[in-house]
């Protein structure tokens, strides 16, 4: 990072217990000197003034309820191990698939992953094959239904090869 940069980072902390609404992450900001630092904080205190000052307790009251109770935390330990369950599968199927840009979706976790795929080749797998994700090559493995991922996977092809 050069000294002149300028950097915002945003973080959603949600996805485990599924509060989107609930404002639960995080801002970072980088700045290239330690006053335009403390300019920057301070306008974004007076962003977030009411969210903090009036911050919804509905995220944290969810997540005491279901910790809290014993038979409410069993089922979301099964919901969550299921969904990680699912996940593990979609992403070995991809990367059983012999394709080089889906090798190394097996090693990895989440509910996202990067393919090295070109902003290019990204607009010919809409165009040519109604696959659409970001140009970046982010895809939402979670969003994949099983019976999609060997149409996804020769639609990549097609276009690797092609």
């Amino acid at each position: 990072m050069a000294a002149s940069e300028r950097i915002l980072i945003a973080a959603s902390c949600s996805k485990a217990f599924g509060l989107y609404r609930e404002r639960v992450g995080v801002l970072l900001a980088v700045t290239p000197s330690a006053d335009e630092a403390r300019k920057v904080q301070g306008n974004l205190e007076k962003l977030s003034r009411n969210l903090v000052s009036m911050a919804p307790s509905h995220g944290a009251a969810v997540v005491a309820t279901v910790l809290s109770d014993a038979e409410l935390r069993r089922q979301w330990r099964g919901e969550l191990e299921s969904m990680h369950a699912r996940l593990l599968e979609l992403r070995g199927r991809l990367a059983r698939s012999g394709l080089p840009a889906l090798d190394g979706v097996a090693d990895r976790r989440g509910l996202f992953s990067m393919l090295p795929l070109t902003p290019e080749a990204v607009d010919r797998l809409a165009a040519e094959h109604a696959v659409y994700l970001p140009r970046s090559g982010r895809i939402n493995v979670a969003g994949l239904r099983a019976e999609d991922v060997e149409r996804f996977a020769n639609a990549v092809r097609a276009i690797a090869e092609g």
